[in-house]
């Protein structure tokens, strides 16, 4: 058997300290380690080190990690993404091959913004490639491919497609008023600003009274006027988004100010939750198929400090589609994922982006204080280290 001991960084509320974590890997021998040879168990353990890697770096941790990360959590975890796998293969003919998952590591290698947390990752796996390959880039692999597969897969969406259709066939034909309420419908200003104008108009006070626009720069503004319809009250065609259907009409515009109203009507896909419920039963296991032996690749600034961002600035997943809030969007601010509603006037139209029951949030920091502050002054921001993954 093998042992691997890794020095891990942690920080509790007194400050940073290091603690040694010591991780089992059951394979026979270090270097005769095979992807035959690897069973169910050696994949649960490997799972448990990456696990406590992860572990070591939250902030405020009480609970022993044996606790707090018990064996069914590790094996649930495990056979995810073995069933990933196997999906990969029933549904979408994409068997995992060694060829995908050492080309995974290098893309892990070469895009990680923690490379100093990658290489802990690493260690922590004994720096046996093989492992890296079959239990941590394999994971990050299938969850991507099935999750992307999923989201555009024509036989699984076409109900929610129907509904579309029949949705814009009625906008179509009048028997739906775009400019009417409608549960499926939202609507959102967008206006055009250069950096100039920008600064300035966040230095207005805010007038609650009338719904905020979305400013966006030129360049972006005319990429999204150029996604829907030229002419007002035009209905666009049927749009496929990762998780949605939407069909977008321009209600109003003024070129000259660079504005436009635009109301997107959205018919959800079906979840991937409620899909995998049904679709993981009877899935079969999956031999591990990478290749042993091989040296891991470099990373880049390994030695040196953590990166991070240069602000707390709230990143959307896109400019609300590029186009519109639906009925909810996302903001990644680095250690977690916050799913926001959109806070909607009594017309419909957008007032901002709230994440469920709180108060306003804009995507860019000063406007954001702002809002806060407005709504609520004895609001105190919070600013969120990065716990996450370096591989996601």
């Amino acid at each position: 058997m093998r042992y691997i001991e890794a020095a891990l960084p942690t920080r509790n509320d007194m400050g940073q300290r290091r603690i040694a974590l010591v991780v089992w890997i059951g394979l026979a021998s270090a270097g005769a380690a095979s992807a035959s040879a690897l069973t169910f168990e050696d994949r649960v353990r490997a799972q448990e080190a990456i696990e406590r890697v992860s572990y070591a770096h939250q902030i405020g941790v009480s609970m022993p990690f044996e606790e707090a990360v018990p064996r069914e959590v590790l094996e649930r975890k495990v056979r995810t993404y073995l069933e990933q796998s196997s999906a990969l293969e029933r549904y979408w003919h994409t068997p995992v091959t060694a060829e995908m998952l050492s080309r995974e590591v290098e893309r892990m290698a070469r895009e990680t913004r923690m490379p100093q947390r990658l290489t802990e990752l690493f260690t922590a796996l004994g720096n046996d490639r093989l492992l890296v390959e079959e239990c941590l880039a394999r994971a990050t692999l299938v969850e991507r491919l099935t999750r992307s597969f999923f989201g555009f897969d024509g036989r699984i969406h076409a109900p929610a497609r129907e509904r579309a259709e029949r949705l814009r066939e009625e906008l179509a034909r009048g028997a739906i008023a775009p400019g009417d309420e409608h549960p499926l419908r939202s609507v959102v200003e967008l206006r055009r600003v250069e950096p100039e104008a920008d600064t300035q108009a966040r230095r207005e006070p805010a007038d609650d009274a009338r719904p905020r626009p979305l400013e966006l720069s030129t360049e972006r503004y005319d990429r999204v006027r150029a996604r829907v319809p030229a002419v007002p009250g035009v209905v666009g065609p049927v749009a496929e988004e990762r998780e949605s259907f939407a069909v977008r009409v321009v209600l109003e515009e003024d070129e000259a100010q660079g504005r436009v109203r635009l109301a997107t009507f959205v018919v959800e896909k079906r979840s991937w939750d409620d899909w995998w419920a049904e679709a993981r039963s009877g899935l079969d296991a999956v031999a591990a198929v990478a290749e042993p032996g091989g040296a891991l690749p470099a990373l880049a600034g390994a030695g040196g400090p953590a990166p991070c961002e240069p602000s707390d600035t709230w990143i959307t997943s896109s400019v609300l589609d590029e186009v519109g809030i639906a009925h909810s969007a996302q903001v990644w601010t680095g250690s977690k994922m916050i799913v926001c509603d959109a806070d909607r006037g009594g017309d419909g139209a957008v007032r901002g982006i709230v994440p469920a029951g709180v108060s306003a949030v804009r995507s860019r920091r000063q406007s954001r204080d702002r809002d806060l502050e407005a709504r609520d002054p004895r609001r105190v921001r919070r600013r969120h280290r990065d716990t996450s993954s370096p591989e996601r």
